[in-house]
This record gives C-alpha cells, sequence and structure tokens, in this order.
C-alpha cells in the first residue's frame, strides 16, 4: 500500500497541472510534448504564458500533422513572455510545406514571436514552403498589426502570383500597424522542390493604416519574377533594407527590380548587393524610386549593383532608379553607391547607371552625392548608354563628388558620361566625367545637343568638375581594385582626378566602407582614402592595435630602449602628431618627445624612443597612443606595450636565503626544503625553495609521441638559463635530445608552461628528464 502510494504521488509530480500558464521548453514531434505546431498554438492560448516559451520541432517531425494555415494569433505573447520556435539540436533539414492559397504561416496580430531556423549558433535548418502558385499565396504573412516579431536564419520558398504580396508578406494593418518586425538572415526563393517563380520575394500590401520600423537585412534573395523587396505606394514607413543580396539564378519572365519603393518615408537601402537580375523580358532596374503614391522618401547609400549578364531580350538596364510622377512628391538622396553595368558579350542595349526624372507638378528633390559609376562593354547596335541620365523638373536636383564613367564602345549611339535636360535648380558640381561620343569628345548631352565638356560648362554650372574621352591619361578603369568584377574601391594612392578634389556634403561624412572623409577636401566617388596615411615602425612595420615586445629586464636595475619611426606615405602632410601613454604599468614605460610635430608628404619621417625599466618583478602591459590628423580607424594609432621585469638569480637567492653568492642554503645544488629538488631547478621552474614543492613536469603518452611538460620561468629563461628535455631507452645509454620539439602553451604571470614532444620509440619504454643548466 505505501509502495503503491509513492508511486502514484511521484506519477502526479511529473505531470504539470491542468490549465498552468506555460514556459520553458517544449518539443514538437511523435515523442514531443506535442504532436503538431497547432496544438501547441492551441495549448497556449488555452492557458496562456508565465514566462518564455520554446517550441523546438524534433527531427522526425513533418508537416503533415498540420492544418493550414497555421495562425499564430491571441497568444498573449509580450517583451518578457516571448514565443520562439526552432528546430531542436540536432534537427537538421526539418520541412513545413503546405499548399494554401494564403499565408502559410500567419502571424496575425502576434507580438514578440521568433522563428529561428538555427540550432548551436549556426546553420539555416528550417523551411517554411507554400507550393501554391495562387493569387493570394504566400508562405509567411504578417498580418492585422503584428509587431516585434523576427524571423531569422530560416529558408522560405514560395511560388505566390499575387499582385502585392511576397513569399514573405505583410498586410492587413488594421489600427497600429504591423510595426518592427526583423527578417535577417534567411533564404528566400522560388521552390525548389518543383517549378513555381514567385512574382516577388518580400511584398507588401497598400493600406490606409501606416505600418513602420520593419527591417529586411543579410538576407539571400533569389529568383523572383517582378521584385526582390518590393514596398508599396501607401502604408508603409521607415523601412531598412540592408545587407541583402539579390539576384536571379533562373531568368525572370518578366521586368524585374531587385528592391522597389513606391511610397512611404524614411527608408533606409543601403549596403545591399544587386546583381545578376537576368530576364526575358525588356528591362531591369537594381533599385527603383517611382511609385504611384503621394510621396517618397529615401536613402539610397553604400549598395553595390552590377550587371555582367543581359538577356538577349533586354534592351534596358537601370542601375538606379528615381522617377516622380504627377502624384508622387520625391525626395531621394542616393550616397556612396558603387554601380557598374557591363554586360560580358557584346549586345544591343541602353545601359543607365542612374536614371531620374522629375514633374512639374510635384515637389521633387533628387540628390546624387559620392557615387561610383561604370559603363562598359560592346554596344552592337545603335543604342546609346548614360552614366547619369536626367530628364527634368525637378525642383531641386543636386549631383557633387560623383564618378560618371563611361567606358562602354561600339555601335552607332553615344556613350555619355551625362545628360540632362533643364531643370529648376541645378547644384551640380566636382564630378569626374568620362565617355565617348559618335564624336569623340561629345560625350555630354545638354537638353538633347551632343556637347564637349568645355560647352557643357559654358552653360553656367558644373565648373569644378573634371573630364575626358574615355581610356585618355587618368581616365581609365586602371584607378579601380577590380573594375571588371564589380569592385570599385580605388587602388592604393586613389587617382590624382579624385584625391582630395570634392567638396563637403552636409550630413555625408562616411564612404562606401563607413570610413569617415575629411571635413573640408574628400575624395570624388564612393572610396574614401585617407591622403594622410600613418605608419609606425620598430624593427618591422607595426599595424594599429598591434603590440611590440621589450623582452625582460631586471626589476629595478635593468632597462631597454627601442627606436620608433613615423612615416607619412600620403599626398598631404601629416600633422598635429602627439604621444601619450596609458595602462595598468604605465609607470614602467618613458616615452621621448617626437623629433618632429608633423611630417610632410612625400615619404619624410619622425621618431621617438620608449624605455622599458620595470620597477617590480612582474608583467608589464602599456599602450601607447599616437594622434594626428589621419582620418578613420588609425585616429588614434595604437601600440601595446608588453616586457617583463625579473629577478636576476643572485637577486633570487638573496630574497629566499639572504645572500646572493652560490654557496651556502643558497648553493645550486643544495636541496633546501628536501623535496627532492636542489634550488637550481626550484629557481629554473618558478618555485618556492623554502617549502617543499610536486615535480615541475607531467608526460603522458599521446598516440605515437611523448608529451612532456614542465615549467620554465621567464627570469631564470631570460637569464641564460638553458632547458632541455632528453630521453633515453635505457637509463644507461647515453641521454639524447633528438627528435624533440617545444611550445610554449601558456604564460600565468611569469611562468610558462612548456610542452615538449618526442617520438615514444619502439622498444616499449622510454626514459625522459629534463636538463637545467646554470647561466654563465
Amino acid at each position: 500500500m505505501i509502495k503503491l502510494l509513492v508511486r502514484i504521488v511521484a506519477l502526479c509530480l511529473l505531470l504539470p497541472a491542468e490549465g498552468a500558464a506555460l514556459s520553458g521548453t517544449r518539443s514538437i514531434g511523435p515523442t514531443g510534448d506535442y504532436s503538431s505546431i497547432g496544438v501547441a498554438l492551441s495549448a497556449i492560448q488555452a492557458n496562456g504564458l508565465s514566462g518564455p516559451l520554446v517550441l523546438e520541432l524534433q527531427a522526425s517531425y513533418v508537416s503533415t500533422v498540420e492544418t493550414f494555415p497555421l495562425v499564430f494569433t491571441n497568444l498573449g505573447t509580450s517583451a518578457s513572455n516571448t514565443l520562439t520556435l526552432r528546430p531542436q539540436m540536432g534537427a537538421v533539414g526539418v520541412s513545413i510545406s503546405g499548399d494554401v492559397n494564403a499565408g502559410l504561416i500567419t502571424l496575425k496580430g502576434a507580438n514578440y514571436v521568433t522563428i529561428d531556423g538555427q540550432f548551436a549558433g549556426s546553420g539555416r535548418y528550417l523551411t517554411f514552403r507554400n507550393t501554391s502558385a495562387g493569387t493570394s499565396a504566400c508562405t509567411l504573412l504578417f498580418s492585422n498589426d503584428a509587431s516585434s516579431n523576427t524571423v531569422k536564419n530560416c529558408i522560405v520558398e514560395g511560388a505566390g502570383t499575387s499582385a502585392s504580396l511576397g513569399v514573405i508578406s505583410f498586410s492587413a494593418a488594421v489600427v497600429t500597424g504591423n510595426n518592427n518586425n526583423l527578417i535577417n538572415g534567411c533564404q528566400v526563393r522560388d521552390l525548389s522542390t518543383s517549378i513555381g517563380v514567385p512574382n516577388r520575394l518580400i511584398g507588401s500590401a497598400s493600406s490606409s493604416v501606416m505600418s513602420s520600423g520593419n527591417i529586411v537585412s543579410n538576407n539571400e534573395l533569389f529568383n523572383f519574377n517582378q521584385q526582390g523587396i518590393a514596398i508599396p505606394s501607401s502604408g508603409s514607413n521607415a523601412w531598412t533594407i540592408s545587407g541583402n543580396g539579390i539576384y536571379e539564378v533562373n531568368a525572370a519572365t518578366s521586368a524585374n527590380t531587385g528592391i522597389s519603393l513606391g511610397g512611404g518615408g524614411g527608408h533606409i537601402v543601403s549596403g545591399n548587393y544587386i546583381h545578376d537580375l537576368l530576364t526575358t523580358s525588356s528591362s531591369s532596374k537594381g533599385i527603383s524610386c517611382s511609385g504611384t503614391g503621394s510621396s517618397l522618401s529615401a536613402t539610397i547609400k553604400c549598395n553595390r549593383i552590377t550587371a555582367f549578364s543581359v538577356n538577349a531580350a533586354t534592351t534596358t538596364v537601370y542601375g538606379i532608379y528615381a522617377v516622380a510622377t504627377a502624384f508622387l512628391n520625391l525626395d531621394v538622396s542616393v550616397q556612396n553607391n558603387q554601380v557598374i553595368l557591363r554586360p560580358a558579350t557584346s549586345a544591343s542595349t541602353t545601359l543607365y547607371g542612374l536614371y531620374s526624372s522629375g514633374t512639374s507638378n510635384a515637389f521633387n528633390s533628387i540628390s546624387f552625392f559620392y557615387n561610383s559609376v561604370v559603363i562598359g562593354g560592346s554596344e552592337s547596335g545603335s543604342r546609346s548608354s548614360f552614366a547619369n541620365q536626367y530628364l527634368g523638373d525637378a525642383y531641386l536636383y543636386s549631383v557633387n563628388n560623383n564618378l560618371f564613367l563611361n567606358f562602354r564602345t561600339g555601335g552607332t549611339g553615344s556613350h555619355y558620361a551625362f545628360g540632362i535636360v533643364p531643370t529648376n535648380k541645378l547644384t551640380i558640381s566636382n564630378n569626374v566625367y568620362a565617355g565617348t561620343g559618335t564624336v569623340a569628345g561629345q560625350f555630354m548631352s545638354f537638353n538633347d545637343f551632343d556637347m564637349d565638356f568645355g560647352t557643357w560648362k559654358s552653360y553656367h554650372f558644373d565648373a569644378n568638375s573634371q573630364a575626358d574621352v574615355a581610356g585618355s591619361g587618368n581616365f581609365t578603369p586602371a584607378m579601380f581594385v577590380d573594375a571588371a568584377n564589380g569592385d570599385l574601391h580605388l587602388v592604393p594612392g586613389g587617382n590624382p582626378l579624385v584625391n582630395a578634389t570634392g567638396i563637403p556634403v552636409a550630413g555625408v561624412i562616411d564612404d562606401y566602407d563607413g570610413d569617415l572623409r575629411p571635413s573640408s577636401t574628400p575624395n570624388v566617388g564612393s572610396d574614401q582614402q585617407p591622403f594622410t596615411d600613418v605608419s609606425v615602425s620598430t624593427r618591422t612595420t607595426l599595424t594599429d592595435g598591434g603590440s611590440v615586445g621589450f623582452g625582460a629586464e631586471r626589476a629595478g636595475a635593468g632597462s631597454y630602449t627601442q627606436i620608433f619611426t613615423v612615416a607619412n606615405s600620403g599626398n598631404v602632410d601629416l600633422s598635429g602628431l602627439t604621444l601619450s601613454l596609458d595602462g595598468p604599468n604605465a609607470a614602467d614605460y618613458s616615452v621621448s618627445t617626437l623629433s618632429a610635430a608633423s611630417i610632410p608628404a612625400g615619404g619624410s619621417s619622425a621618431t621617438f624612443s620608449v624605455t622599458f625599466a620595470p620597477q617590480i618583478v612582474r608583467m608589464s602591459n602599456a599602450t601607447l597612443h599616437l594622434s594626428s590628423n589621419q582620418i578613420g580607424v588609425r585616429l588614434p594609432f595604437d601600440i601595446n606595450l608588453i616586457g617583463a621585469g625579473i629577478l636576476s638569480v643572485g637577486d633570487w637567492r638573496q630574497q629566499h636565503f639572504g645572500t646572493s653568492t652560490n654557496s651556502g642554503d643558497g648553493a645550486d645544488t643544495v636541496d633546501y626544503d628536501h623535496d627532492g629538488l636542489p634550488n637550481l631547478i626550484e629557481w629554473a621552474c618558478g618555485l618556492d625553495p623554502t617549502a617543499p614543492s610536486n615535480p615541475p613536469a607531467t608526460a603522458l603518452l599521446n598516440g605515437t609521441n611523448l608529451e612532456f611538460t614542465y615549467k620554465r620561468d621567464l627570469s631564470a629563461f631570460s637569464s641564460g638559463t638553458t632547458f632541455t628535455v632528453e630521453w633515453s631507452d635505457t637509463l644507461g645509454a647515453a641521454w639524447q635530445s633528438t627528435g624533440v620539439s617545444e611550445t610554449v602553451l601558456s604564460l600565468d604571470e611569469l611562468v610558462q608552461q612548456v610542452k615538449a614532444t618526442l617520438p615514444a620509440g619502439t622498444s616499449g619504454h622510454r626514459f625522459v628528464h629534463l636538463k637545467v643548466t646554470a647561466p654563465p
């Protein structure tokens, strides 16, 4: 009776109380806590949450147990009571697949839900797939004010043909909007299991209720017929689209666009790589800012757009496209982008690196700052090409500090650097142009008239720009690191056409890589190379944040001095040079004054010295800072100083035995503490000679090698004490060190752990010892 009662009590303890709120981690699958996601959601709806809840999909989970669509709604989640869906550890290749003309997975008014395809911090192990090609089909749907949700590290596939929705969609905002959701690190694509290509990969439906603050970042987006990412003409504000790769593996069948902004305010599109937008249709666009809404404002910055393959049917390719309509007020700033359109095969295609236009009925502001645009390849027909084309009537049109280089050849058309028709307020200055017209020097177009650069400037604008026929002088692709493959960074040293030839632009303080620009004379184009080029060397050239070793010096008595050389290989003076020293042991170091406070351009240098004089026995660390007018991460230039204050063997004897001589209790051969280790070994291995110590070495067999690990005191080693690991197969034979190699494993204060590795031999036994020889 007692046994039976105990068992019942134990069983009761294992079962959760009926109706208890949920938290912790629960599994979903054939042997899990829940048989399906749907059952788990019902449990949450019935019982609520008492803390964060993680639902883990077992490796044996199959989605055939689900009823689609799966709707995440009425979950009671909050910032503290979150819900996470993810694969269980080791569950690789979990797939949730269905065929439904709706959202396969719908976050309907859900908040603080995370869907994560990773486990153990890496991978994409969770796939969502909606095989429906319906006009309302999508795979993941945020709706009814779904906010603060995250979808990351998943594979999301679909084939929907909606006019607005995508594989991942936002729709049906009701009161507050679908806000502050994150899509990060996902692969979003067409169907991998069958034929089915969606119209778009990430899309949002127009709405009278505004949705704001959504982020699409660091995703891999490929294979779509219309848009990779599409923001509608109304109902979307302040989206951030950054760090995504957008491309086609298979050619689209419609005119396609990598990122399309149709309306809304405060969008940021940055750091995306858009390439290979293949289509069998007539046109493609990298980034498009145009629509039928009332307004659109966006910053388009630091994106790379390339087109190296173009289908023969594609007659027009745009890098960045910004066009206002009669209803759309456009406020777009295009900054620090790299655009290269260079089809590898000869074709008849009109290429526009940047294309923009306004209308007289709209208040428009369009600006292009610090962009690098290169057009190339060979034209086989009569089509012209433009690094930049503007077709008038924007109220404000600003073009400053851009590289517009058209190296395209062939055909009967012209290959323009810049084409423009008159507009209200033009601000065009400090650009670099190259092109080739039908008359070679007439590669500028004003109001549809071809002209040379001198005539262009006579129209009372653009006085401070530079231009020449493509391929002349410095007007070549040689200024770039790898233009042939889309890298428009400048080669070391830059190019006279762009080095410090720009003018400051308010609000644009950095370049394509985030490097700061000078406040007075920035580079033209997307890449700002510092013109002051500080370098510091001792025996070798140092890196910013690197270290210089000063070795080991006798505490209170020794010192060591190194000379440092500061060089300027830039093309402007390096000035304002000052030195400062800090760190935990800065008192052990002293720094001289610089031989010069400024270093002129052209390879000049200055010197200073650092002396290390440790006061006590310790590892000594400090940091030296060299400040200057250098721009970027090397302001200041930081050097870590590392040294060690050590004892001589005489100091060691004096400390422990009251005498510095090799005699009496302090003699090398005396074992004062009777632990079997003579004083020389105690000194060499960093032990206390007045208290018994364990042997300072261990040995083990590792495969066919013996590993002998011992302690080595840095004071002894630096004072000339020698350490030799030797072996013998018979104690009567001579000891030898053949085949022994050593590795320093660690440094604990001033004692190193050293591992000696040697062959184990074939005799079945081997003796190993450490031989220590006192310094001379």
